[in-house]
């Protein structure tokens, strides 16, 4: 099925088979206009933005890795976390504690060079519920664990805070031959569509507008609770020390939209990566 909403740079996706064919486009226009603040202590530099108070935003998921270890290879809960660098966009869509079960963004993909082959670069969408399991998707480079230095689409889980790995070793169930996470390869120089949307006991994965598959409730117990928190990132780490060469973060993101109609009100960035373009919808990020 393809076509495009009015007014939506999505063009329509085949959504879950849960209640029929589904389109995001469809998805969208019966998406109610939500909105709620909050703040941040973290001690990062924080870029203007119309929002200034940041207390219920949480930190980048990834800051604290005895809580939540950096995503990676199979030792990446040994990583350091005084490697890892962010450009961060914080989501405002909380009511309440409840924060969007449908998120839908697009990705601008580059050729980002990494100095060694035990670094990574990517972009991605994160969300968590209470009970620390999330989800991730988005495009990385990584040359220890994919064969070659292009972005490579990928997707990964956690439960109760500890990380599942990629892919189908995150329990993600695959039922598309549109993408596969881990070989398929977005395009470059160009915006693609990322996202998810929990329906009917499954998080499914978007791609390309089309959902290419998805998470089972059963990877968590108790099943995927509500979502509390949903950021979006860029991310690198670095196998040096600061006084090192940084992997290159390049890229953008645009045309951010959720279930709740929130939108990006706060953003964070490691010295020496930059955010610039800021908006309720996107932003740009650069640096090595």
């Amino acid at each position: 099925m393809s076509g495009t909403a009015a007014g939506s740079s999505f063009t329509a996706a085949t959504g879950p088979p849960a209640g029929g064919t589904r389109t995001v486009a469809a998805v969208r226009r019966g998406w109610p206009r939500l909105r709620r603040v909050g703040r941040n202590a973290a001690a990062w530099s924080i870029l203007p933005a119309a929002f200034l108070s940041l207390g219920a935003l949480s930190v980048p998921p990834l800051s604290t890795p005895a809580a939540a270890p950096a995503p990676g290879p199979a030792q990446a809960g040994q990583r350091s976390a005084a490697h890892y660098y962010y450009a961060t966009a914080f989501d405002s869509g909380f009511r309440n504690g409840v924060g969007p079960n449908t998120v839908h963004v697009q990705f601008y993909a580059k050729t980002d060079q990494l100095p060694d082959k035990s670094d990574h670069s990517l972009t991605e969408i994160f969300t968590r519920d209470a009970a620390g399991n999330a989800v991730e998707v988005g495009i990385t480079t990584d040359t220890f664990w994919l064969p070659n230095a292009t972005p490579h689409l990928f997707v990964s889980s956690w439960t109760d805070g500890r990380w599942n790995g990629y892919d189908g070793n995150a329990g993600f169930v695959s039922t598309s031959s549109a993408a596969t996470p881990g070989v398929t390869e977005p395009p470059l120089n160009k915006y693609t569509e990322y996202g998810y949307t929990y329906s009917g006991g499954k998080m499914w994965i978007s791609y390309n507008n089309v959902y290419i598959g998805y998470f089972p409730a059963k990877i968590w117990p108790g099943g995927w609770r509500t979502a509390t928190e949903s950021q979006t990132y860029a991310e690198v780490y670095t196998s040096t020390s600061r006084a090192g060469p940084l992997p290159a973060m390049n890229g953008a993101v645009r045309d951010y939209a959720t279930s709740t109609g929130s939108h990006y009100t706060a953003f964070r960035a490691s010295s020496p990566y930059k955010i610039s373009n800021t908006s309720s919808t996107g932003f740009g990020f650069s640096g090595r």
